[in-house]
């Protein structure tokens, strides 16, 4: 668990990050769920806590590798 920078909050809000750009990266989040609705980052990529944990045991988040991010709000 880490705090973001940019957006502080009282308790640590970011699970297991990996930036890909810059200030960016995908992490899991305090709640275990996602509200799909409305945007509610401000450029990262929120995942379940789960998927998170599956990308690190795959070795997905070893510097260099490649992914596409897509989507829009």
């Amino acid at each position: 668990w880490a705090n973001s920078n940019e957006f502080p909050s009282s308790r640590p809000n970011m699970y297991r990050q990996a930036y890909f750009s810059g200030g960016e990266a995908f992490h899991g989040m305090q709640r275990n769920y996602m509200v799909f609705d409305r945007p509610a980052s401000h450029g990262c990529v929120r995942m379940l806590r789960k998927d998170v944990d599956r990308l690190w045991a795959a070795g997905a988040t070893a510097r260099g590798t490649r992914f596409r991010v897509y989507g829009c709000w």
